[in-house]
């Protein structure tokens, strides 16, 4: 019994960390903010999922949402009905990212669990703010008439950031 606990347990964190870094890829929030969601930010809508983060949780402090993409719409569901309650046990919290031991995740934590899962996936030391720099790179060199998106998804109000972004990603192809 102990061992399909653990078995189950293990299967759970899987589970969150695989939600966790699908949802880094599609909408890459600083850490402070995937820090700071909880069951609260996650808002049902007729087509899904909204994430809604308020003010206090940006370093921009203005509110931020996103619709979660149609294709997590069904692993988010099944993370809010059944793998997250599992893994808060009795130690209620609405944190959304919730620790083997039923607490809410820290900000170190997530960061290590990001980090250890790109690793052992694919051989890269990646951090938080490297999906958000990827973000960038991406639209910068696949759909340059679209730089103008980055700002947005990196909720930047400097546009010589996406500026910088976007001669990063044009050297880096020049090179090549």
């Amino acid at each position: 019994a102990r061992s399909a606990h653990r078995s189950r347990g293990l299967q759970e964190n899987q589970y969150r960390d695989g939600l966790l870094l699908a949802l880094l890829s599609v909408w890459p929030i600083r850490r402070r903010s995937v820090t700071a969601l909880t069951t609260e930010h996650i808002v049902a809508t007729p087509e899904g999922f909204d994430i809604h983060l308020r003010a206090a949780d940006t370093k921009e402090g203005r509110a931020e949402s996103a619709p979660m993409p149609i294709e997590l719409v069904r692993y988010l569901s099944v993370y809010l009905r059944t793998v997250r309650p599992a893994m808060v046990r009795e130690s209620y919290h609405n944190g959304l990212w919730p620790s083997r031991k039923g607490g809410a995740l820290g900000d170190a934590r997530i960061y290590a669990i990001v980090r250890h899962a790109v690793m052992n996936e694919f051989g890269k030391k990646m951090g938080l703010h490297d999906f958000r720099r990827s973000a960038a790179t991406f639209i910068a060199i696949d759909n340059p008439e679209l730089i103008g998106l980055t700002a947005g998804i990196l909720s930047h109000t400097d546009p010589r950031m996406t500026q910088e972004h976007y001669n990063l990603a044009n050297s880096g192809a020049a090179s090549r």
